[in-house]
């Protein structure tokens, strides 16, 4: 017989980003899986604390915001103006994104109020301003933004 980690064993191994590799592990019975899980889960949390502690002491920021800003150095290098719009928008800019009831996406908004959600995406503000600013600057316009998106899970 094939015994595998349990599902909330496999739970826990993703939340403390376990190899997929380590998910696959094959036992050849109940005790050596759970007794392989306890020595697994003591690794993946002491690797965790090192790496909080490298943010903390080394690091300082974590990576996802170094990659960010390296991004954004190298577009801005490169010409691009970084924009900020508004997190919250109205209903009818994500109509004219073909975003209308009918949409699987409109299920995934977070409504604010009848008329106003978070953004689900970036582009819609970004194309209203992109019409504000052909008026005003030469082509090409070169705009970027990096910011949050909110959806619900499906």
């Amino acid at each position: 017989m094939v015994i595998t980690w349990t599902a909330v064993q496999k739970q826990r191994l993703r939340e403390l980003n376990a190899d997929p590799e380590v998910e696959e592990k094959v036992f050849c019975g109940v005790q050596e899986r759970n007794k392989a899980f306890c020595h697994v889960e003591r690794l993946l949390v002491e690797q965790s604390k090192q790496r909080l502690e490298e943010l903390r002491n080394v690091r300082h920021r974590p990576t996802l915001c170094e990659a960010e800003n390296r991004l954004v150095n190298t577009l801005t290098k490169n010409g691009f103006v970084q924009v900020v719009t508004p997190i919250i928008m109205a209903k009818g800019l994500l109509a004219k994104m073909s975003i209308t009831k009918e949409h699987p996406l409109f299920k995934q908004v977070f409504w604010v109020s009848k008329n106003r959600c978070l953004r689900p995406m970036l582009a819609p503000n970004l194309y209203y301003l992109l019409r504000q600013l052909v008026r005003l600057w030469k082509k090409p316009i070169r705009i970027f933004e990096v910011g949050p998106c909110f959806r619900k899970d499906s």
